[in-house]
């Protein structure tokens, strides 16, 4: 059974947190879909304009001896700013979400290893140190919203639209020259 925070000041504004005892060898999967008051807490979160749509679809299963793996989708509808014009522009967030946790006794096992000259050596399976497992549940919630955060466009632009400096009065004169040391020069004179 899923259970939600809430009520708390510090409650995340999605929360859905799968208890580990529901989850079986096979795994357990859950559809999340944000209530009208969860999506605008989202959208004020991220600063949105609006969030007409949040779901995601993920799978919680057992990984390694006593760790655990989330993965799934999340797709939601999305209102920016642009960063042009400030006129809303919509967009659509499809992201993917593969996270492991394990418990802290657990990490240590995962952290990079130094090598004799006391650098670290990377590979493919060390780059992604998984989370610590706090407690006796998993909040899917709040993975789903951070992967929300992930796949937001940062620089969110209407269809067509170019920045034009000289609107603003930031492009240099047509007729002077432009070196890349004008600026050295000019701190160096002050």
């Amino acid at each position: 059974m899923i259970t939600q925070v809430t009520g708390a000041e510090d409650a995340p504004p999605f929360s859905r947190v799968v208890p580990l005892a529901d989850v079986g060898l096979s795994g357990t999967t859950v559809t999340l879909t944000a209530s009208p008051t969860e999506r605008q807490a989202l959208a004020e979160a991220f600063d949105l304009v609006d969030l007409p749509s949040f779901e995601a679809t993920l799978t919680v299963k057992p990984w390694t001896a006593h760790g655990y793996r989330v993965e799934g989708r999340v797709v939601a509808t999305v209102v920016q700013s642009c960063v042009v014009t400030l006129e809303p522009v919509e967009n659509t967030v499809d992201e993917a979400l593969d996270v492991k946790f394990v418990p802290a006794s657990e990490i240590a096992k995962f952290e990079p290893k130094h090598n004799e000259e006391g650098e670290i050596e990377l590979d493919a399976e060390t780059l992604d140190i998984p989370d610590v497992l706090d407690g006796d549940g998993i909040d899917v919630g709040v993975l789903a919203a951070e992967h929300l955060a992930l796949g937001l466009d940062p620089y969110p632009r209407k269809p067509g639209i170019a920045f034009d400096p000289d609107a603003f009065g930031l492009a240099p004169p047509a007729d002077e020259k432009i070196s890349p040391f004008a600026a050295l020069a000019q701190l160096k004179k002050d």
